[in-house]
């Protein structure tokens, strides 16, 4: 993994170096329109998000390590003899968490800049369409990214069927990621510094313990909340795979989006009571 990536890098690399960079260029930044901002608040969140996401090297290292982790988790089944397939469901478990812990402090990784996006959250209503605006635009990526891993290590493993399983995993549990971190990041923000050496952003000095709770939180919550599906895929082993997975899948999509819709809620009413006057 580390050669292939340090190839694409020195590729990408030296591309740069003789590729002119007209992605901030005034003329196309005021010509362009933002997509989806017609749908207000919520729409223009999602849209910056998701610019972002695309854009900023360190989000799209975060992907790339929840891909890792998926696939370092089901290395066990899929190069041993002996390996458990419910340890492809563990991959999937793992795969949300590391979504909703990875952005359980979007205020601290936004910095500064955030006190100008305050000024226009000004009630509940508001809050609850930046966070679930930022939701969507994680959810665009988290959830085709988490079904390939998903499909991709059952196959490897020789176990197509448990992709469909991995993959109702992956739906309640981006819900129930997303869900957590937002309510981490309105309860219990912290600011974030770089420090040399280090490319990746982390917890400001006296802010360690914030940090660790809120990844520990995210983590053990994803797993508690991941219970009922993961019951749900084990008692209904004995019944027809046709009528099995389309039900699990469909019943842990509404259980994810629950999650976060209620995620969201408690989180805009948590931040509700720390808004200025």
């Amino acid at each position: 993994i580390i050669v292939a990536l340090g190839w694409l890098w020195v590729r990408s690399l030296g591309r740069a170096l003789v590729t002119a960079d007209t992605s901030t260029g005034s003329s196309r930044v005021r010509g362009a329109k933002l997509p989806l901002a017609r749908w207000g608040l919520r729409g223009a969140v999602a849209a910056r998000c998701w610019i972002y996401q695309r854009r900023d090297p360190m989000a799209l290292t975060y992907w790339g390590i929840t891909a890792v982790i998926m696939g370092a988790v089901s290395a066990s089944t899929i190069v041993g003899k002996t390996g458990h397939p419910g340890v492809l469901l563990a991959s999937a478990v793992f795969g949300a968490a590391f979504t909703g812990l990875f952005h359980a402090n979007m205020i601290g990784f936004t910095g500064p800049a955030f006190v100008l996006e305050a000024s226009s959250l000004t009630n509940a209503r508001s809050l609850r369409a930046y966070l679930s605006g930022m939701n969507l635009a994680l959810a665009v990526i988290g959830v085709p990214l988490l079904i390939a891993m998903s499909f991709g290590l059952a196959a490897l493993d020789h176990r197509l069927g448990y992709g469909f399983l991995g993959a109702a995993v992956d739906l309640a549990g981006i819900g129930a990621g997303l869900g957590l971190s937002n309510i981490f990041t309105m309860g219990t923000p912290y600011p974030m510094t770089r420090r040399a050496g280090n490319p990746t952003l982390t917890a400001a000095q006296g802010y360690a313990a914030a940090g660790i709770g809120a990844n520990l939180g995210t983590l053990i919550g994803t797993a508690v909340l991941l219970i009922p599906v993961l019951c749900a895929v084990g008692f209904t082993s004995a019944a027809p795979a046709g009528v099995r997975m389309p039900l699990l899948l469909a019943g842990s999509a509404a259980y994810g989006l629950g999650l976060a819709w209620a995620g969201v809620r408690i989180a805009a009413q948590v931040a509700e009571g720390k808004l200025p006057e």
